[in-house]
């Protein structure tokens, strides 16, 4: 198969996705381009259009679908496949998902029965991959790395108390106790469907009122400020029990100062590169956290899958998609409470066979089941159903 492969924002999955494909015999043209604006870049489509006369290719691909490629392909009339590994897709509406041409994957079968629901049958589901042999290939370095637990990941900025601020009591009391039952409830997503088209002319009505210009959310933009602040809350509540265990790193980008206080006891580091650095890190940890950011419904995210891909220990909360694959305690450690999430990390700490263990278990499962050769083959293929 010929492939244009076009890497848009430098996607994590790009190096492994080309090694894949050429041992699997496809031929590829990968080209990196910096995108200026999802829905129009006059560079993007002029290159596009260029290589599509002058160079026969089967399909287009990209990781993370983009609006604009989805216009030029159905223009060429060529198939336009993406594989998304951000769930939901980081896009204010879903212009241009209908066409055709599309054929949308994401990892989340929760996006995937929306989507359909929505009346969109060009989206499918199709969880991540992770490259084994890369993995394999790097060594834990305990000396700098090595700690009792670690989570790698942002803490996330949420608009939330900007939004409040203008709200009136009534609604602002709405917002906040949606926030706190999602808070309570591990494993669903419950935000977006509590937030009523009630809710949202009423936040817009008082916005007018005070500022004929203000701002308008929209139930999307709203839902997503609460998951973002809840998420926040969740990793700094795990952080603070973990450093109350053992030593616990935190790798992120800068947090407000705010927020540095109620991390006492958790050493915060720097970001680290994906490729080599992140594989270390968890090779070198006994315990790796990674709370799912809320908004992902149901799907396993591609960080779970790295840890598991490194033999390293897992400790997530309670997805669907991932107790589907893995079992509590014999491939994966899984709570549905931060009470759970405490007990789990106190136990494994003390059990080191246990949680070795377990590590290698969810490792052999990775390797067989979301490997790259086996999901591009899928990817490659086509679709007869969404599942």
């Amino acid at each position: 198969m010929n492939i244009l492969l076009y890497d848009i924002v430098g996607s994590y999955m790009q190096d492994d996705l080309l090694i894949s494909l050429k041992e699997m015999g496809h031929n590829y043209k990968s080209i990196l381009y910096n995108i200026q604006e999802r829905y129009y870049d006059a560079g993007l489509e002029a290159h596009m259009e260029k290589e599509l006369r002058e160079n026969h290719y089967d399909i287009v691909l990209t990781t993370n679908f983009y609006p604009m490629v989805a216009k030029i392909c159905y223009k060429n009339n060529i198939i336009y496949k993406s594989w998304c590994y951000d769930a939901p897709l980081n896009l204010p509406n879903e212009e241009s998902f209908d066409l055709p041409t599309n054929q949308i994957y994401t990892f989340d079968r929760g996006e995937v029965i929306r989507y359909r629901k929505m009346g969109l049958d060009t989206v499918y589901h199709l969880p991540l991959a992770v490259n084994i042999e890369r993995l394999e290939k790097i060594k834990p370095d305990y000396e700098k790395y090595g700690a009792d637990i670690a989570l790698i990941g942002k803490l996330y900025e949420s608009t939330l108390s900007t939004l409040k601020s203008d709200m009136n009591d009534y609604d602002r009391g709405q917002v906040e106790g949606i926030a706190e039952a999602q808070h309570k409830v591990i494993g669903n997503y419950i935000i977006y469907d509590l937030i009523t088209d009630e809710l949202i002319e009423s936040i817009c009505k008082t916005y007018r009122e005070k500022n004929p210009n203000a701002v308008q959310p929209s139930k999307r933009q709203l839902a997503y400020s609460i998951t973002t602040y809840v998420t926040q809350l969740d990793r700094i509540q795990l952080l603070r029990m973990a450093a109350r265990l053992g030593e616990t790193n935190l790798y992120t980008y800068k947090i407000t100062e705010g927020l540095i206080p109620l991390l006492e006891g958790v050493k915060i580091k720097e970001p680290v590169e994906y490729l080599t650095t992140m594989p270390s890190i968890f090779k070198s940890t006994k315990i790796n956290l990674c709370p799912t950011i809320r908004n992902i419904s149901t799907g396993i995210p591609l960080r779970s899958l790295d840890i598991l891909a490194c033999g390293a220990f897992l400790l997530s909360n309670f997805q669907p998609e991932l107790a589907e694959w893995f079992e509590d305690g014999k491939e994966v450690a899984m709570y549905s409470s931060m009470e759970e999430a405490y007990d789990k990390m106190k136990y494994y700490l003390a059990h080191d066979t246990e949680r070795e263990r377990i590590a290698a278990a969810g490792y052999d499962i990775v390797k067989e089941e979301f490997n790259y050769k086996k999901q591009l083959s899928i990817l490659l293929s086509d679709p007869k159903e969404y599942y």
